[in-house]
């Protein structure tokens, strides 16, 4: 069963990273992959949405429980990272030449988890975003098997821990405006 899952996993990683191959991807899909290219958007929507939002405690609060997850998610992703210690696709297979630098271990993707634990955050929140939200998250997971850093496996597996890092602080964000009602209304 696991070998045939590794079968799987290997020859849709090629079918993405070698078959889908073109000029337009290669330039896009390491832009979308550098993490770097994220941070002055995000922060200044982060910035703009506290500015902006009517109750500024509760918005600042939701931004608090945002960056935990991504942190708690992260340092999951590490853990498990070096627990499991499968190689990345370019070290097992010499014929795959990486469109980015990476290092370490492959699985599970930390890109992807990040990504699904932010946006799946927002969508919780934010539902009319929602689809906008995954396909964000999505591409990004996406664009780490493209650039040859990442099996497909490795990105699903990300997204899940992600989704549900993300899915615990939402609950602890909403558990903590509920208290906060019951001594506002006591």
């Amino acid at each position: 069963m696991l070998e045939t899952l590794g079968s799987w996993d290997r020859s849709l990683f090629l079918f993405c990273h070698q078959t889908l191959k073109n000029s337009g991807f290669d330039f896009f899909f390491p832009l979308i992959t550098n993490q770097r290219n994220w941070y002055l958007p995000l922060s200044l929507g982060a910035i703009l949405f506290v500015i902006l939002a009517g109750d500024k405690k509760k918005r600042l609060l939701l931004i608090l429980c945002l960056i935990a997850a991504v942190g708690i998610s992260d340092l999951a992703e590490h853990h498990i990272k070096n627990w499991v210690a499968r190689p990345r696709p370019f070290q097992a297979m010499p014929e795959v030449h990486p469109l980015v630098d990476a290092y370490g271990h492959s699985f599970p993707s930390g890109h992807a988890t990040n990504s699904f634990a932010a946006c799946v955050f927002l969508a919780i929140f934010f539902k009319r975003w929602k689809w906008w939200l995954l396909a964000l998250a999505s591409l990004v997971a996406f664009s780490r098997v493209y650039v040859g850093v990442h099996y497909p496996g490795d990105v699903l597996g990300g997204a899940v821990l992600g989704s549900a890092v993300a899915r615990a602080m939402a609950g602890l964000y909403a558990l903590w405006l509920r208290k906060k009602d019951r001594l506002s209304e006591a």
